[in-house]
């Protein structure tokens, strides 16, 4: 019987036995963008590093952010002010519909940062690397492609995260501000490239620019850059 590739040290879904379909199918896709592309770093033993690993220390960062932005947009209960039911059992019943509508909500949006965050550079990078690697057509990353395998809301984000050419860099900030799941996925490529160019001590304009970039995107998020910079 042929072993499960979770079972299978050289997964690249290893650790991942808990995550979705689709989660798995947006870092199939994100593999194929970026085949042959790599990271300006080095790992600690001199070698280049795949430009895949970006996009999974993403997913880790924004998936951090998500959970605490959720923790404190949904802390405590905000209806108490609002709901003026003076039987104890309906008030209770109602908390219920309220909190289970809460956890759909958290679900949702923690699955949207995963896929996104995996997807962020796809579109991109893929059409470059194409020319660049020899990848295959059939690979390259388009947001029709990704509205076809994840539908139009994702399309939507990827498409706030996607750089377009000439744009000016605070422009693209601000775009990404236009729904909260480019605004951390946003936060959190910059966060790991800051952690990257740590390692490039010439790149520290650019540096400070993904700083600033990170404030203002946290800031948005009603986050203390503090406890990611």
């Amino acid at each position: 019987m042929k072993k499960s590739s979770e079972k299978n040290t050289n997964s690249p879904f290893k650790g991942w036995s808990k995550e979705s379909d689709q989660v798995k199918k947006a870092f199939e896709l994100a593999e194929k963008a970026h085949k042959g592309q790599t990271r300006k770093n080095y790992s600690k033993d001199g070698k280049l590093i795949p430009y895949i690993s970006h996009p999974i220390a993403v997913k880790n960062i924004a998936e951090k952010i998500a959970k605490l932005y959720l923790t404190r947009a949904y802390e405590g209960d905000s209806y108490d002010n609002k709901i003026y039911i003076t039987n104890v059992s309906e008030y209770n019943q109602v908390i219920n519909v309220v909190n289970k509508e809460h956890k759909k909500l958290k679900e949702h949006i923690l699955q949207l940062v995963k896929i996104t965050s995996l997807l962020h550079d796809s579109v991109e990078d893929s059409f470059e690397n194409c020319k660049l690697f020899r990848i295959p057509e059939k690979d390259i990353m388009t947001l029709e492609k990704v509205e076809k395998f994840f539908g139009v809301q994702i399309r939507g984000i990827i498409d706030n995260l996607t750089h377009r050419e000439e744009e000016e860099y605070d422009h693209s900030i601000k775009r990404a501000t236009l729904h909260v799941v480019s605004t951390i996925v946003k936060a959190a490529d910059n966060i790991h490239n800051m952690s990257d160019l740590n390692i490039l001590p010439v790149h520290y304009h650019r540096r400070r620019t993904y700083r600033v970039s990170c404030m203002y995107l946290l800031e948005h998020l009603n986050i203390d850059c503090k406890e990611f910079l």
